[in-house]
């Protein structure tokens, strides 16, 4: 991802955040869902990082984008850091994450494959070196801190063919907010793309608008909060996202 695109994503999601108003009173009712969320012991992501070799202090923060299975796997991975210019950290996350596992989501008891969204931050001080592991996209920090877990979507999200153009280069941001229900309260779409007709983003305001959730927890209770999604094209650069 060029700068130009990275100005544009960071510029969109911190418009679209400051955009729409969260209710972040916690609902005091039984959820019929469980988050999808990483393994404990040797298959966790956490157990089979790394620390890339680097030379002075650094504090790096990879955003990852996947498929959470109903098998336990992690399918697609996508990982980027803005302040990792050689995308270091970025693919020690990327690689590693296919051989991590997750305990799938459930909605009324059956596994479900999700969207799945983690997040990683390397820290390094000295000869102190830390990795820190969560189940979010960092949209919601403000409010609940970096300990809790994103917004899940279940239901069928495939990109429609009409976006599929070959020669087509895009950044396709989908932003909602995810009622405590799993239910999408507001969404929006925001676009960069070069190659790609009317119809297409049509066809995904649509996905984005009848989309159903597995919704975010916070100290094991459902709460309402941001959910942003990337739909990067192939022909476009993941770095930097």
């Amino acid at each position: 991802m060029n700068n130009k695109s990275l100005s544009l994503f960071a510029a969109l999601t911190a418009t679209v955040l400051a955009m729409i108003a969260i209710d972040a009173s916690v609902p005091a009712f039984a959820a019929s869902f469980t988050s999808a969320t990483f393994v404990e012991g040797k298959r966790s992501l956490r157990s089979l990082l790394k620390f890339p070799k680097v030379d002075g202090d650094v504090l790096v923060t990879v955003t990852c984008t996947s498929i959470g299975a109903a098998n336990g796997r992690i399918r697609e991975p996508k990982c980027s850091a803005a302040n990792d210019p050689s995308q270091e950290f970025a693919i020690a996350v990327n690689r590693r994450a296919k051989s991590a596992r997750i305990i799938p989501a459930t909605v009324d008891g059956r596994e479900e494959k999700v969207d799945f969204q983690f997040t990683v931050i390397f820290s390094k001080t000295g000869d102190a070196e830390s990795i820190d592991v969560y189940v979010n996209n960092q949209k919601n920090l403000d409010r609940f801190g970096p300990d809790y877990i994103s917004a899940q979507r279940y239901s069928p999200y495939e990109l429609p063919d009409v976006c599929k153009e070959r020669r087509a280069a895009f950044l396709i941001l989908e932003v909602a907010v995810v009622s405590a229900e799993g239910a999408v309260k507001e969404s929006d779409l925001h676009v960069d793309a070069v190659g790609i007709p009317n119809t297409c983003e049509v066809q995904l305001r649509e996905i984005t608008k009848s989309s159903r959730f597995i919704p975010a927890y916070y100290e094991g209770s459902p709460v309402e909060s941001v959910w942003v999604n990337p739909w990067i094209s192939t022909a476009t650069d993941f770095r930097g996202i």
